[in-house]
């Protein structure tokens, strides 16, 4: 495949993933109202707005020199013919001055795509990233009615609870909603700690192959401390877009690798007083025993984490034997209900 008919692709998935309810459409053919033929368009976008149907066109150039003066004549031509509603002109090298100040004039967007997909279109990027880690030391102790499953060989999933009896949370989840949630972090970091009932929650928790009410039972919290760092990291692929018209960059489709996640929830990164750049991934840990209980992920830019995980809510778990045994028996219960 031509380089060219590549990089139309990329823009071409680059904007399915951005107008997900939208038609995109690689290589059409718009009818041209005034030589009253069809015209192929590099990738088209259609959606109704307000019962309206709007239509937008992209053509994508994979020049080796800057696109001229001419070339948005050209495109802007075709805009007129197809009685698009937008165009929206990519060129690789980008734009002569020229012919930035002719699209300003036309109102076409003037676009650059940088993919790590493709050596050929690869910027070189560092994603800035904020991680704050919450440490305490954690003590718990829960009382079940198992009178039915004496003499019998059971199995006993840890810190597995439940609210409702079959979606499963632990105990992070329990300190989030009780506690800080409902009244902040000042409440726990205080050097008494604090201790939650839980007899008093109406919980459930794993038990064999079901979700048991917990009669009785105490969680401990004492805070250690709070670390905050600021570093880079480097994706694993990515597509950047470059507004050439107002000087501004957007990420799209942020991929970070399964090792990255986690080297993010270790000591392996130091603080990096350079980064002045607004977080693009946002790592909280709550590290209870020098145990990782939980760990959430913000993206401020469409991303996800390659590799053998599950995301529950903001969570990410890393797939192993107890977290398989969670996965299945949430399956179960919820079959049963």
């Amino acid at each position: 495949m031509k380089l060219g008919k590549e990089y139309e692709i990329l823009i071409a998935n680059l904007y399915q993933s951005l107008e997900p309810n939208a038609e995109v459409t690689h290589d059409d053919y718009i009818f041209d109202e005034t030589a009253k033929i069809k015209r192929q368009i590099d990738v088209s976008i259609k959606y109704k707005l307000a019962g309206v149907d709007i239509l937008i066109i992209v053509q994508a150039k994979d020049y080796k020199h800057k696109a001229n003066v001419t070339v948005v004549d050209q495109f802007k031509t075709v805009i007129n013919d197809t009685k698009a509603n937008k165009g929206i002109l990519i060129c690789s090298k980008g734009f002569s001055d020229a012919a930035l100040t002719k699209a300003a004039f036309y109102n076409i967007e003037c676009l650059t795509v940088h993919s790590a997909l493709n050596k050929k279109w690869e910027t070189i990027l560092k994603i800035p990233v904020k991680q704050v880690v919450h440490e305490f030391y954690l003590d718990s102790n829960i009382i079940l009615n198992i009178a039915h499953k004496a003499g019998k060989q059971v199995e006993f999933i840890d810190q597995a609870y439940s609210y409702n009896g079959t979606d499963i949370i632990g105990i992070s989840d329990i300190i989030l909603d009780h506690i800080i949630k409902k009244m902040g972090w000042s409440h726990v970091i205080r050097p008494q700690g604090i201790t939650i009932d839980l007899g008093k929650m109406n919980l459930y928790h794993a038990f064999d192959n079901e979700m048991l009410p917990v009669e009785n039972g105490y969680l401990k919290i004492k805070y250690k401390k709070s670390t905050t760092k600021k570093f880079y990291i480097d994706p694993v692929n990515y597509t950047y877009t470059s507004d050439h018209i107002k000087k501004s960059g957007h990420l799209h489709d942020l991929t970070i690798s399964e090792k990255t996640l986690e080297d993010l929830y270790s000591d392996k990164y130091v603080n990096d007083k350079n980064v002045k750049d607004k977080p693009i991934l946002s790592a909280i840990v709550y590290k209870f025993n020098d145990w990782i209980f939980h760990m959430i992920f913000e993206f401020s830019v469409m991303g996800k984490i390659e590799g053998n995980l599950v995301i529950k809510d903001k969570m990410i778990l890393q797939v192993n034997d107890r977290v398989e045994k969670i996965i299945e028996l949430e399956r179960m219960l919820k079959m049963n209900k």
